[in-house]
């Protein structure tokens, strides 16, 4: 690795690169959610939690990217999956079906 802001780093090649580049979420106001973190509520799921909600009704709340992207994940596998959303209309990027 070379270029800008990589002084003092050492060179290295890989076949892969996965950027960790830190991400925020907003958490869920209700009572005990901080209680089943880990445990039924995520936060940024992944195809790894996908896999093992296998058959199961799965709640996801939000209307963003990461949102839809869960949604699509858990939708391989889930026995249902419904979209949860404060927002009052869509985004434009986003038709209604």
């Amino acid at each position: 690795m070379t270029g800008a802001g990589t002084t003092g780093m050492i060179p290295a090649s890989s076949q892969s690169v996965v950027l960790a580049t830190c991400v925020t979420y907003r958490q869920l106001d209700a009572p005990r959610v901080a209680d089943l973190i880990g445990s039924g509520v995520f936060y940024g799921s992944a195809i790894s939690e996908a896999h093992a909600l296998k058959d199961q009704d799965i709640f996801i709340v939000g209307a963003g990217n990461s949102a839809g992207q869960a949604a699509i994940y858990f939708a391989q596998s889930a026995r249902s999956v419904t979209l949860l959303s404060g927002a009052t209309h869509w985004p434009r990027a986003c038709p209604a079906t």
